[in-house]
């Protein structure tokens, strides 16, 4: 995953708002995946490489759709590229938040029910900050398409478990008790490929 870690940082890379450019990012993403799907192939096992398919199925899917020309995705992306340029504060204030709560609950010692519980109520809340604040600064349009990446980015098994999760019902209240937990390994892939939308140098 370091691989993927290092575009976060690179200040050399311009948001992309133009078909040129976004063809350029996306060769930047496409090679960054291939070099962690080739990783996984020399350093993991078969179960392993099975779970990390799964884990990363959502994420690969969309890059797929933002990078294939013409696609329906990568033409409403384009629409609203130039307001999500100027959410990068608001997207890392959400993701640093998702990422900070996740490493200070690995401490609790929690069952499988439990930790998918509190799991899947950080996610919602994680999805529903970005969808505030790409709402308040672009328009209902952007944040319902901003939704959209960053619930297929959490991929078939963030979509299957958590939805009947809300961040503000009683069951994450009583879950969380004030913070959240993320036992999905997808973590990172999910808020790299999602920084494609939300930050200002991407990737």
């Amino acid at each position: 995953m370091e691989e993927l870690k290092v575009f976060t940082n690179n200040q050399d890379l311009a948001f992309a708002q133009t078909e040129e450019e976004l063809s350029q990012t996306c060769h930047h993403l496409q090679e960054a995946m291939q070099c962690v799907n080739s990783f996984t192939s020399r350093c993991f096992d078969s179960g392993q490489i099975d779970l990390y398919r799964q884990m990363t199925k959502g994420a690969q899917s969309l890059l797929t759709d933002l990078c294939t020309e013409d696609s329906k995705f990568r033409k409403e992306y384009l629409i609203h590229a130039s307001c999500y340029r100027n959410l990068s504060a608001d997207y890392r204030r959400c993701a640093d938040s998702y990422l900070l709560q996740q490493e200070a609950a690995k401490k609790d010692n929690l069952s499988v029910q439990d930790r998918l519980r509190r799991s899947c109520c950080l996610f919602d809340g994680y999805r529903e900050c970005t969808r505030i604040a790409v709402e308040q600064k672009c328009n209902v349009e952007a944040a319902r398409l901003g939704e959209q990446i960053i619930t297929k980015a959490g991929g078939p098994m963030v979509q299957t478990h958590c939805a009947s999760f809300k961040h503000d019902s009683e069951d994450c209240r009583m879950a969380s008790s004030g913070n959240f937990l993320s036992s999905f390994p997808t973590s990172l892939i999910l808020i790299v490929i999602v920084s494609i939308v939300f930050s200002r140098h991407y990737l």
